[in-house]
């Protein structure tokens, strides 16, 4: 495969913008998986690199599900996006609504790539707490994981033993090494979405927990359908988060318990080299099991946040407070100011080691069912009133009960 073609007009026209505008070559697609080469302009700098997705066996895989791939790779990063390859019709619809981009231009529109059909669910595994407690509670469905090749981070060894331990198949990206947005429906289900035909998956089911987004959070308030951006389904793969009714600390005791032998690699996995974040999951372990237990991590934590810098790890802070004291909630947050200590110290705060069943109610029926089983076997119990009532209460102390 040659690089970026500019053989027309349009692809011209693309360079020639002052704004962000991205050139998608044709891809190169072989028996388990693609490459690709991306030219990217930014105002009057332009970058090309070469991105690239894998998987450890023999896939089917199309040029139709390669697009996609890269549209929810790339969300609204730009609003100029040309492919220089042929592109089914309802395709480039689906691309359409998942980047919002002002402009798409491809070489040539089609039929669609045939779809094979789909009934099965799979399970997103990254090895960190989250993921882990969310396949001990799932252990049926079909486990997929990301190896993030090029990384070079201490968690990289302990998760790929892990993905084996599991039995869970790999897919292999370097998209980690570029500017495209994380945290995407998309960038975290690369798995799910490569063998998306192979496997007949028509469920991703996903670790993201109630702190990964204040959206999430203010959705639960007002028990209300979850409002996004983007498309919750890619190429006829539905994403689902049922763990948006936890808290790291829900999630953080289900492995505790249900996997004792890789807690510390777990742990190891879901800090992902960041400071801040070891000091929370260090506290959290001290409020599951009364103790200050010796962890020892490759990263060590970062000095505290100051209270008000971020509403998610402000929440946290609550918890500890209650649990562990205003001195060692400080570790993790300082300057707190006296009436959220005064606030901790009035409620039991138990919510933050229950689950709301809220996370379920857009999720098939039969799931959801099977998945709450799990989730009381585990020893997670749900939300009464009064857990909803101490939420809301938190939540409104932290200017985020409101909007979107």
């Amino acid at each position: 495969m040659g690089k970026i073609l500019n053989a027309n007009r349009k692809y011209q026209q693309m360079r020639n913008r002052l704004d962000t505008s991205v050139v998608i070559g044709e891809p190169s697609i072989d028996g388990y998986g693609f490459s690709v080469y991306l030219e990217e302009y930014i105002g009057k700098e332009n970058k090309t690199f070469e991105l690239f997705v894998k998987a450890d066996e023999e896939i089917i895989i199309t040029k139709d599900l390669t697009a996609l791939i890269m549209a929810s790779l790339m969300l609204d990063k730009y609003k100029y996006i040309s492919f220089d390859f042929d592109i089914g019709r309802n395709t480039l619809e689906e691309i359409k609504a998942i980047t919002k981009a002002r402009e798409i231009t491809v070489r040539s529109l089609r039929a669609d790539n045939e779809r094979q059909g789909r009934e099965n669910w799979t399970v997103n595994f990254s090895s960190g707490v989250d993921s882990t407690a969310l396949h001990l509670i799932c252990p049926e469905l079909i486990r997929v994981s990301i190896d993030f090749t090029g990384t070079d981070n201490s968690w990289d060894a302990a998760g790929r033993e892990m993905f084996t331990e599991v039995n869970s198949r790999v897919v292999k990206t370097n998209a980690h090494e570029f500017l495209l947005p994380h945290y995407t429906i998309g960038y975290y289900n690369l798995a799910s979405l490569l063998r998306a035909d192979s496997d007949k998956i028509r469920y991703a089911v996903v670790s993201r927990i109630m702190t990964d987004s204040i959206r999430t959070m203010q959705t639960l308030e007002k028990n209300e359908p979850a409002v996004s951006d983007f498309p919750d389904e890619i190429y006829g793969v539905r994403v689902l988060y049922p763990l948006s009714g936890m808290t790291k600390i829900g999630t953080q005791s289900v492995a505790a318990k249900l996997a004792p032998e890789n807690y510390k690699r777990t742990i190891e996995a879901s800090v992902f080299g960041d400071g801040q974040k070891v000091q929370s999951r260090l506290l959290i372990d001290e409020c599951l099991t009364g103790e200050s237990r010796d962890i020892t991590l490759s990263v060590e934590a970062s000095p505290p946040l100051k209270y008000g810098d971020n509403p998610l790890f402000d929440f946290y802070v609550f918890y500890f407070i209650n649990r562990l004291g205003e001195a060692k909630a400080s570790t993790f947050v300082n300057e707190i100011p006296q009436e959220v200590v005064d606030t901790a110290k009035a409620l039991k705060l138990d919510f933050y080691e229950k689950y709301d069943p809220r996370a379920l109610e857009n999720i098939p029926r039969d799931f959801a069912e099977h998945f709450l089983t799990h989730l009381i076997d585990a020893g997670i119990e749900l939300y009464t009133d009064e857990d909803y009532a101490e939420r809301s209460q938190i939540v409104n102390a932290l200017g985020i009960g409101e909007g979107v």
